[in-house]
């Protein structure tokens, strides 16, 4: 029975294990190709977008190195993401509304949003959404929660060096045993 519980304990910390170095992978390969990943936090953008959905931003501009006369056309419909004016830490993903190529201003709203933000240049835009994983950002959100941190990290971690502990203090105990009998 202790051994079954040692495998199953030790199978789960490989997966954990596995499953933080491809999701380490993933965000780096991401973030090398100029893709942000975002988890929604508010319901502005529903139903199109949830609260707890990841998208899948298309940087360009300043973020990537890529000349700012080569950026896509932005186009009424497309959602976007831009910094916050107020918290520019945040980010905000809404849906471009209206545009005008001659100022290059354009505005934006949130789906469920009674009214637009305010005109801003089109520059301000970090990127272009092209992918929604649905419900994809509540892991994220739960990884970056206190539990979450300790049941992904912290146990494992405990767990990983109680074993190791254990596993040299009997490799100790045996050579210590050894040395006993080879001096009597």
């Amino acid at each position: 029975m202790q051994k079954a519980a040692a495998i199953t304990g030790k199978t789960i910390i490989v997966l954990l294990i596995a499953a933080s170095i491809l999701t380490a992978t993933f965000i780096g390969y991401a973030r090398w190709q100029g893709i942000h990943i975002l988890s929604i936090q508010s319901d502005s953008m529903q139903p199109a977008i949830d609260i707890g959905d990841v998208v899948l931003v298309r940087q360009f501009g300043d973020q990537t190195g890529v000349d700012t006369a080569k950026r896509p056309e932005l186009r009424i419909g497309d959602i976007v993401t831009f910094n916050n004016s107020s918290n520019p830490a945040m980010s905000i993903t809404h849906r471009i509304v209206s545009s005008d190529t001659n100022k290059n201003t354009i505005v934006t709203k949130g789906d469920s949003s009674p009214l637009p933000d305010t005109v801003m240049s089109s520059s301000a835009v970090n990127g272009k959404v092209f992918k929604i994983i649905a419900h994809g950002g509540t892991m994220f959100d739960f990884f970056r929660s206190p539990i979450g941190l300790i049941l992904a990290v912290y146990l494992p971690a405990v767990v990983l060096t109680a074993g190791e502990v254990r596993r040299l203090m009997r490799y100790y105990a045996s050579q210590r045993y050894e040395l006993f009998r080879r001096m009597y």
